[in-house]
Order: structure tokens, then C-alpha cells, then sequence
């Protein structure tokens, strides 16, 4: 009877270390996953702000500025190119983790938004 307890006990023990790793791989896939969510909201803030901004016409080429969100800061540069193109580059820093870097190509003469990626 002892032998067979023992072979239990061992068998509870396996599933109950194979869990507990399962149970730390979806969390560490949860923590990665919110941070990829807070820094994607960030950039779309960011990018309908400066857009915005641009459309108005309170930014111009060369211009630059931070703006400020609940999850981190947003660093913004605008560069034109040819055939009446902007380039607004934003640079993300999240509070706790994570970078990120989005490109807003922006045609300022039709009003519109040519390209938009995040790098």
C-alpha cells in the first residue's frame, strides 16, 4: 500500500508542478499582451492629437513636442518631404515598460493621411 501511495503522490505532484508553469506562462503572456495594449492606445492618442493639430494648422514642419498620457509620454517630430508630404515620428516611452515608435505620413495640401505604421 505504501509503494502505491508513494506513486501517487508523485503523480499529484507532476500535474501540480505542469500547472503551476502553464499558470505562469499565461501570466507572463497576459503582462506582455497589456503592455503591447497600453502602448498601441498610447500611439493612437498620440497620432489622432498631432493629427488634429495638423489639420487645424497649429503644427507645421519642423515642429516637435511631448504629449503626456495616463500609461507614458509620446515624443512627436514633424519633417516635410517632397510632393507635400509631413512625417510625424512618435516616439513611445511607457511608466513601467516598453517602447514603441509609430510614422504618420501626413499630405498637408490634400488633407489627409497618406500612411500610418508602427516600427
Amino acid at each position: 500500500m505504501t509503494a502505491f501511495s508513494i506513486i501517487i503522490s508523485l503523480i499529484l505532484i507532476s500535474v501540480t508542478i505542469y500547472n503551476i508553469k502553464i499558470l505562469d506562462s499565461e501570466r507572463q503572456f497576459h503582462e506582455k499582451r497589456l503592455i503591447w495594449f497600453k502602448a498601441d492606445v498610447t500611439l493612437e492618442l498620440a497620432r489622432d492629437e498631432v493629427f488634429n493639430n495638423l489639420l487645424s494648422g497649429n503644427i507645421q514642419a519642423d515642429d516637435e513636442g511631448s504629449l503626456s498620457f495616463k500609461y507614458g509620454i509620446v515624443d512627436y517630430n514633424v519633417t516635410l518631404m517632397p510632393d507635400d508630404i509631413y512625417v510625424v515620428r512618435f516616439d513611445l516611452r511607457l511608466d513601467k515598460s516598453g517602447r514603441n515608435t509609430g510614422l504618420l505620413y501626413y499630405n498637408y495640401v490634400n488633407q489627409e493621411v497618406v500612411h500610418w505604421m508602427v516600427v
